[in-house]
């Protein structure tokens, strides 16, 4: 595989006045991808046509993006912008995406059929600043779209990694984000942070998922390996909800003692693109930490992970259990969280 990209861009800050600042720029990408069989024999394509894997491909786009910052005060603002980027498929996924032709990734590539770059749109706004307590704040929502969106497409395999990757149309990300931080008493730094969004498939299709229990056969193409996507159905692997808090209580110069948390909700299996299945339970782990500063150079610290050893999974996605298990039948794979774990140390800085 041969890729070569090059971008031009340009990009300026006008100030309209003291209080408004505009920004504007735009970016040219330009990707020229070429794949080839060396062997020109390869036994992984079909024997009457073995440049299979052969191909040329361009993708190219202008992406503009507009922005602007008002701000109230010294300390207050706002700001909104709208932008487009543009990612050109990869190698891989070029290598990979024939329905008929599946792949094992990461190292059998059997067909080189055309993939459109995906474009992505977005808007974003929000406030920021702080507070005459001293707190700090933002608050901010965007609106993401990627068209021609490329998924991976499972058609059987013990970890799911046969497949296929292709267009499947728009997907959207919409979400708010808020912040919190500041120190109390001049002892305790503490921070809030707390994230929303939605992601959805914006375009129904037939989706391709081996081991889903309710796949059928929807194209009437004799493979019982699909299942039906509506629009608004969940992206798999995103928790529509995150939150991490924490704080850090200062003894004096040398010594301190923080504790934190990370809250994920639950998320959709991948390979359940369809929704149809129990969603992987969302968790909340706890850390902690400590520091003790010797001088300027040198500090002990010690930091203790998952710290009340919380079972959770981060992870899942949908596999052949009976090739693993035997008469085992469920399908859902689930990656385990990573339990309690302590670490000591000493750490130095010149």
């Amino acid at each position: 595989a041969h890729n070569r990209t090059w971008s031009l861009f340009a990009t300026d800050t006008f100030s309209v006045n003291e209080r408004l600042s505009v920004t504007a720029s735009a970016r040219y990408n330009n990707t020229h991808i070429v794949l080839g069989d060396r062997t020109s024999q390869s036994n992984l394509t079909d024997p009457e046509n073995p440049q299979l894997l052969n191909g040329e491909h361009d993708f190219d786009r202008i992406n503009p993006a507009l922005g602007l910052t008002y701000n109230f005060n010294y300390t207050n603002g706002m700001y909104a912008s709208y932008s487009e980027s543009s990612r050109a498929p990869t190698p891989i996924e070029l290598l990979c995406a024939d329905q008929s032709a599946p792949c094992s990734l990461p190292n059998a590539f059997l067909a080189d059929p055309p993939l459109e770059q995906v474009v992505t749109k977005s808007f974003e706004g929000g406030f920021r600043g702080t507070l005459k307590n001293g707190t700090n704040y933002t608050v901010s929502s965007y609106h993401s779209t990627n068209n021609n969106d490329i998924i991976f497409g499972s058609v059987g395999g013990t970890t799911s990694s046969r497949g296929f990757f292709r267009n499947v149309g728009d997907t959207r990300r919409v979400g708010t984000e808020f912040g919190l931080s500041g120190i109390l008493k001049e002892k305790i730094d503490w921070y809030l942070n707390y994230s929303f969004v939605e992601a959805t498939f914006e375009d129904a299709f037939i989706g391709v998922s081996a081991n889903h229990p309710n796949a059928a056969d929807l194209n009437g193409d004799g493979t019982a390996n699909e299942i039906q996507v509506e629009a608004g159905d969940r992206i798999p692997g995103i928790p529509e909800h995150s939150i991490k808090i924490g704080g850090t209580y200062n003894f004096n110069d040398r010594f301190s003692i923080g504790v934190s948390g990370i809250y994920n909700s639950d998320q959709v299996l991948r390979g359940d693109e369809s929704n149809q299945l129990q969603t992987v339970d969302g968790y909340f782990i706890t850390n902690a930490n400590a520091t003790y500063k010797i001088n300027k150079n040198f500090s002990f610290f010690a930091k203790i992970n998952n710290l009340f050893d919380t079972d959770y999974e981060s992870f899942g996605l949908l596999g052949e259990a009976d090739e693993i298990f035997g008469s085992f039948v469920d399908s859902r794979f689930l990656g385990a969280g990573a339990p309690i774990a302590i670490f000591v140390g000493l750490r130095a800085t010149f």
